[in-house]
């Protein structure tokens, strides 16, 4: 993570869904299932001693399981698929031998009866391109039960999407899936989420299924902004999704030569336009005109800029920023495609945890104003932030800010243990350790963020803290003191929350000359 401007910014983004439509067979078990044992201790970080955290992340990736010889490992992620004591792996597999295969995902288990883990199913997907294809799990359906969407590419560049839903399994059996929704389509799908009822959150009541929608051109008209919008809806009897409305949208003239330039171009293109940072000014995505009000614009209240969103993209060092109030979070831009006429869809990985993708999905409405579909707790409408804007939070006249480099262990004056070790540092405060990643950057003043990963490679919590760091030298020792100020950031830079600061010191014993 580099925070190099200014304005840096964040969110945990989350996957939006692309498709079709369609049901498939279940998948099988794979014949000969292998099996290793599980790792003590899974699913909890240590409470004694420190943590390898320069190692924490790949372990956190291994899989548990020997990769089918036939297959080459693309990703693995630990999820609770069935919401029991154990967590299971979703493996992302790709052929070894054929590149135009389709991408492949599996479920590794633990069989309670052996207490061992094993690869219980596999099932091929739509997608063939490995650098756009992204898994996550969601209950869509309303049932307390999780299932797996993949949404990715083929190999004409086209959206696909497969949805997998638990089987029935008879008890002791380990878990297997049936595909309730696929489709490719030359176009953007989105999983409708909406609100659900309090029974529902509370585990009372099973909640109203999403509905899925697929946007495509219209092939009737010759306009490239008349779209064609199809609803897909699940059926419980049927136990799939299948459509139940198709729509027609006509779209508007679009006079502004400029806009129909862009129209017309390939994905870098859309790449320059989005350049430079974005300020929302709604929530709402449902298009027409922007909703904007003095409070969610730059200039307004004070009260007002806790809830303050910019997104800033920068195609030149291929990240992806958000920032809103006390959070922020920078993403590794790996690669952008065109979906609609006016959408682009941009694949990212977090600095931070690499192994988490994000796909940002983007309509561009104007030449000021954009829609974000995706991720949802950032989605609404954003405006271009201008120049004056921009003269208003950001410092140009700074000197470039080199952080210190912290390394080794620090020590608290009530005993706490803060160790450094390249980007990763551990906590331990004699009640167990924690660990996770770091950064330091300078946001009005010295800033750093401590950011706290559990043994699933979740973010479970974000420290801001104002850094002061001093260097006592003499002939004998070094001795390094840490003072670290708890706070948030905000538009005006870092801004101390009131409570006391910590102390951490580091001696240096120095080798006397013989």
């Amino acid at each position: 993570m580099r925070f190099s401007r200014s304005l840096v910014v964040l969110a945990v983004v989350t996957v939006i869904g692309f498709a079709g439509c369609g049901i498939h067979s279940n998948g099988s078990a794979p014949e000969g299932a292998r099996l290793v044992p599980p790792e003590p201790g899974a699913g909890a970080l240590s409470g004694q001693g420190s943590i390898d955290t320069e190692d924490l992340t790949q372990q956190l990736l291994s899989p548990k399981v020997p990769i089918p010889k036939e297959f080459n490992l693309v990703q693995v992620q630990n999820l609770n698929l069935n919401q029991d004591q154990t967590e299971e792996q979703v493996m992302v597999l790709k052929s070894r031998d054929n590149p135009d295969a389709p991408i492949s995902i599996g479920v590794v288990d633990l069989d309670p009866a052996r207490n061992q883990y094993v690869l219980s199913w596999t099932h091929p997907t739509l997608a063939t391109n490995a650098r756009t294809f992204s898994v996550t799990a969601e209950d869509i359906i309303g049932d307390h039960q999780l299932s797996i969407v993949c949404v990715g590419t083929n190999d004409k560049g086209d959206q696909t999407m497969d949805v997998f839903r638990k089987s029935r399994e008879p008890v002791g059996e380990n878990l297997r899936y049936t595909e309730i929704f696929h489709s490719e389509i030359r176009g953007t799908i989105q999983i409708q989420r909406h609100d659900r009822s309090q029974a529902y959150k509370l585990g009372q009541q099973t909640g109203s299924s999403f509905p899925i929608v697929t946007t495509t051109q219209d092939p009737s008209s010759k306009r490239i902004g008349d779209l064609l919008q199809t609803t897909y809806s699940w059926d419980p009897a049927r136990k799939g999704y299948f459509e139940t409305m198709v729509e027609k949208l006509p779209g508007k003239q679009i006079e502004d030569q400029r806009l129909s330039d862009l129209f017309a171009s390939n994905a870098d293109a859309f790449d320059t336009f989005l350049s430079g940072p974005w300020y929302r000014v709604s929530a709402s995505t449902g298009g027409g005109e922007s909703q904007g009000s003095l409070a969610s614009a730059p200039g307004g209240t004070e009260g007002s800029r806790q809830g303050f969103t910019i997104l800033f993209f920068d195609p030149a060092s291929r990240e992806v920023s958000f920032y809103a109030g006390d959070v922020m979070e920078i993403y590794d831009w790996e690669n952008s495609y065109r979906t609609l006429y006016n959408s682009l869809v941009i694949s990212a990985y977090n600095q931070l945890v690499q192994y988490i993708k994000a796909q940002i999905s983007i309509a561009v409405a104007s030449l000021d104003e954009i829609v974000l579909y995706s991720p949802d707790e950032w989605a609404g409408t954003y405006m271009r932030l201008t120049g004056s804007m921009q003269d208003s939070l950001v410092h140009h006249d700074q000197p470039p800010y080199h952080p210190p480099a912290l390394s080794g262990e620090y020590v608290s004056d009530s005993g706490a243990r803060l160790t450094f070790e390249k980007d990763r540092f551990s906590l331990d405060n004699g009640k167990g350790a924690q660990s996770g990643g770091y950064e330091i950057f300078r946001f009005g003043q010295p800033v750093i963020e401590l950011r706290f990963i559990n043994s699933s490679g979740i973010v479970t919590d974000t420290r801001t803290y104002g850094l002061d760091l001093q260097e006592d030298k003499s002939p004998t020792r070094i001795v390094r003191t840490l003072k670290l100020t708890p706070g948030m950031l905000g538009i005006q830079g870092f801004a101390p929350n009131g409570a006391s600061a910590i102390r951490y010191v580091q001696t240096e014993e120095l080798k006397q000359p013989q």
